[in-house]
């Protein structure tokens, strides 16, 4: 019997402790928040300067590919992660990655050709004339990027130069 009273007074101690460690860890986790978001005394109005507002996070289209996280996704697209495929090979990376419209999001073919067309220039990517109208082609580098806009689907393809099919 006094065995007993010890087993549940041990596992009643375990429940407190360990609620009280979680309790710990949101404390935690919310300070390191608070500590990051928190502005610096005397920095509140201050203004970036030049260099920092050219190398900010740019407003544009907030997600990027997860395989390539140097090629945004514009708004209202969520990539399919399942479908994708990526080869770091010496000549180049190889990539292929699908997007489907979000659920909420409103087709506009134009609204996410032109994001693409003024977005990826400012990314260092040059627009090629061999474009068609829903298949935009940029170069960079050694490297061929091909965004294909079909309906509801959005495909991206990247692959080396040497690779480029002619």
């Amino acid at each position: 019997m006094n065995n007993n009273v010890a087993t549940k007074s041990t596992a009643r101690y375990a429940r407190a402790y360990s609620l009280t460690a979680a309790a710990r860890a949101r404390a935690y986790i919310a300070a390191m928040i608070l500590l990051f978001i928190t502005p610096v005394s005397g920095q509140e109005n201050a203004k970036p300067s030049d260099e920092e507002v050219m190398h900010s996070t740019p407003q544009w289209g907030e997600q990027y590919l997860l395989l390539a996280p140097d090629i945004p996704l514009a708004d209202g697209w969520e990539e399919i992660y399942d479908e994708g495929s990526f080869f770091d090979k010496p000549e180049g990376r190889i990539l292929t990655a699908y997007a489907k419209l979000s659920a909420t999001a409103k087709p506009n073919p134009a609204k996410t050709i032109q994001f693409y067309r003024d977005t990826m220039p400012n990314l260092g990517w040059q627009f090629s004339s061999n474009s068609k109208p829903l298949i935009l082609i940029f170069h960079r580098d050694q490297e061929r990027l091909e965004v294909k806009l079909t309906t509801g689907r959005l495909g991206i393809k990247l692959t080396p130069v040497a690779n480029e099919p002619e």
